[in-house]
């Protein structure tokens, strides 16, 4: 029962008291002493109850007993301890390995967005090398129509003066119109500047949190690993302990035990002598009553008969004591030779008991083992779970921000070509339908400053919101106005 309820408190993790091993063995140590001592056992004479040598015996089996257990138990401890350290070695190396693809993640993150980066500065300066080409395009047309208006006035100079003042309404109308456009391209520059340097600082927050969550995880897998390797070397110090305290203990119970058989063979001796002396002292009597004997038959021819019968009694009764001493040996022998047949027999109930303990202990190591692989499953898989969500957020916040550059840069060239065409269709009219149009110029001023400012009305919402359905919802609900 004892063996049984050691491996279960094994088993379900706990460990077993040393206090309380020990007051056994002092228990133990003191009977022996206390017996040994109060031992008052006469010179020649035989114990009457063979029970106080079977106790000693008693005793000695179950010190012994006691002893390989819990040398068993230790080796056991040590056992497991080893299996923890490699268990604790592999699961730091699982954790470098994680560390190591969590930093190639983040390289690999850095040179994405460094990517972005070179192609929105490549995209800029197309644009404005774009804008530049066509800014001197469109210093070049108003020479071009100056001199076209110059040939244009020296053949109108016939024509009525009513013409001549619509003309120089219409030049004054074309100067206004390339300021505003020039305020306008300088306004939206200036925006477009704005939201890159805001979508930079945004990038650079992300990274920089994304670098302190990656840090404080590294420092608290860092923690725990240090905290794990001291309790280890916590539990190897208190076992180093516990086995210089075993040591001391075995070699104070062998030296008891080595006194108390140098006892035993000591009185054993003793017992010897005894019984050689008491046989010495039979054999002088008798060879004293054969003297008196002889001396009683030379004395005293006609008693010799009564006094024979007399002293072959007398010798009967003494060799029947003696055959009963002989008897007793006898018998302690065989009680001897049954208690260490027992005693085998015991030992071979304990070997059993052993192998079938180590059954069930490899059993439950093994149920804990697979419990174990399954825990460090369950983690990869997610962390792996982790990692790809990772990945998934990543992908839509790229796919996100690819979509609003589009978004802006497709309604910043909107609004250019919008512009542009404008100017470029009425820049090359004829004399004529320039002529026709300024009959009602005010009119199409407006319409395009109505335009202009809903752009900028639609670039300002698209800055404010973040979601893209709120976007799409606003440009709809213009477009229908």
């Amino acid at each position: 029962m004892e063996s049984l309820e050691r491996s279960v408190s094994l088993k379900q993790g706990s460990t077993i008291d040393q206090l309380e091993l020990k007051k056994q063995m002092d228990y133990a140590y003191n009977k022996t002493l206390q017996y040994l001592q109060h031992q008052e056992l006469v010179e020649g004479s035989i114990p009457q109850s063979l029970g106080e040598c079977q106790d000693v015996a008693e005793l000695e089996g179950g010190l012994n007993k006691e002893l390989s257990r819990y040398n068993k138990h230790k080796i056991q401890k040590i056992r497991e301890a080893q299996i923890k350290l490699e268990e604790d070695k592999k699961r730091v190396e699982l954790l470098e390995k994680i560390q190591e693809r969590d930093q190639r993640i983040v390289q690999i993150m850095i040179k994405k967005q460094q990517e972005m980066k070179e192609k929105y500065c490549t995209s800029k300066k197309v644009e404005n090398r774009r804008i530049d080409t066509q800014e001197m395009e469109s210093k070049s047309q108003p020479r071009d129509n100056e001199a076209q208006k110059n040939l244009q006035q020296q053949q109108s100079q016939k024509v009525n003066q009513i013409l001549s003042t619509y003309e120089i309404r219409s030049k004054m109308i074309f100067k206004g119109e390339d300021k505003k456009e020039k305020k306008k391209r300088e306004q939206a520059l200036q925006r477009k500047e704005e939201f890159e340097k805001q979508i930079d600082m945004e990038c650079q927050i992300q990274m920089a949190k994304i670098q302190q969550k990656l840090e404080n995880s590294g420092k608290l897998q860092k923690e725990l690993i240090q905290n794990k390797i001291e309790k280890i070397k916590e539990q190897n110090h208190k076992e180093q302990q516990i086995m210089k305290q075993q040591k001391q203990l075995k070699d104070k119970i062998s030296q008891d035990q080595i006194n108390q058989l140098l006892e035993k063979m000591v009185q054993k001796e003793k017992d010897f002598q005894i019984n050689q002396k008491s046989i010495q002292n039979v054999e002088q009597e008798k060879k004293l009553e054969i003297k008196s004997k002889q001396r009683k038959i030379k004395s005293n021819q006609g008693d010799i008969f009564k006094d024979r019968d007399e002293k072959l009694k007398q010798l009967n009764e003494k060799f029947l004591k003696v055959e009963q001493f002989n008897r007793m040996k006898k018998e302690e022998q065989d009680n001897k030779i049954l208690l260490k047949q027992e005693l085998r027999k015991l030992k071979e109930q304990d070997k059993q008991d052993i192998l079938e303990r180590q059954k069930r202990q490899n059993e439950y190591r093994m149920l804990e083992i697979t419990e174990k692989y399954r825990q460090v499953d369950e983690k990869n898989q997610l962390k792996q779970y982790q990692n790809t969500l990772l990945q998934q957020t990543s992908m839509h916040i790229s796919k996100q921000e690819i979509l609003e550059r589009n978004r802006i840069y497709s309604h910043l060239q909107q609004m250019s070509d919008n512009l542009f065409n404008k100017k470029v269709r009425k820049r090359n009219l004829s004399q004529l339908e320039k002529n026709i149009l300024t009959i009602k110029p005010k009119v199409n001023n407006q319409k395009e400053d109505t335009e202009f400012e809903d752009h900028t009305r639609l670039l300002i919402t698209m800055l404010q919101t973040s979601d893209p359905e709120e976007t799409l919802k606003n440009k709809l609900s213009r477009r229908h106005n």
